[in-house]
């Protein structure tokens, strides 16, 4: 029973952890996106050198 505690509460951990950071990444991806002062490599028309 205490494997089973155990393993439940490092499972709960870890999908926090892995959901905030998510949720992190989405707000400042949506950031990125609609701030148009906001320098991005991948949202840029022209090439860099």
């Amino acid at each position: 029973m205490v494997e089973v505690i155990f393993w439940v509460f490092w499972s709960l951990i870890v999908f926090v952890f892995l959901t905030s950071a998510i949720y992190v990444g989405v707000l400042r991806a949506l950031d990125v996106y609609f701030n148009e002062n906001e320098d991005s490599l991948f949202l840029s028309d022209e090439p860099r050198r």
